[in-house]
Order: C-alpha cells, then sequence, then structure tokens
C-alpha cells in the first residue's frame, strides 16, 4: 500500500491572523455606555407592567441587554 503525499501549494496566499485593534476593547467602547433600547421601549413594558418600578425595568433592560422578549419573560415568572 503506497501512501501519496498531498499537493504542493505553490504561491498559495492564507489568511493571516486576526488582530484585535484597541478601538474595539469593552474599556474604550462608547456603545457600551450607551443604552441598547429606547425610552419607548421602557414605556411598552411599563405599559404592560403598570405597577413595576420604572426603574426595575431600566435594570432589567440592561441585565438582558436590551431584550425586551427577556424583560417580559423575566416580569411574567416573578410576577405570577
Amino acid at each position: 500500500m503506497t501512501v501519496e503525499n498531498p499537493p504542493i501549494l505553490e504561491n498559495a496566499s492564507f489568511p493571516s491572523s486576526p488582530t484585535i485593534s484597541s478601538s474595539s476593547s469593552p474599556s474604550n467602547s462608547i456603545a457600551e455606555s450607551q443604552p441598547i433600547y429606547s425610552s419607548d421601549d421602557i414605556q411598552t413594558i411599563k405599559e404592560m407592567f403598570p405597577t413595576i418600578d420604572h426603574q426595575i425595568i431600566i435594570d432589567l433592560l440592561d441585565k438582558h441587554r436590551g431584550n425586551k422578549d427577556l424583560v417580559v419573560n423575566h416580569l411574567l415568572q416573578t410576577n405570577v
């Protein structure tokens, strides 16, 4: 049984390893300091849960990274 050697690739171009720029680090990110939800998002949830404190809604939106579905599910589970 003979084993063939793989073909040699001449002038093959391989991508270099990815580099991470310092501007993409979390400590330098401006987007991280800005909320990822709008006042309309807060109002929508507040209308669904009028007895929940405004700050709790904001805290939950922060915790769930602006995902309104997760916030609503969280509130439904805790307000049974």
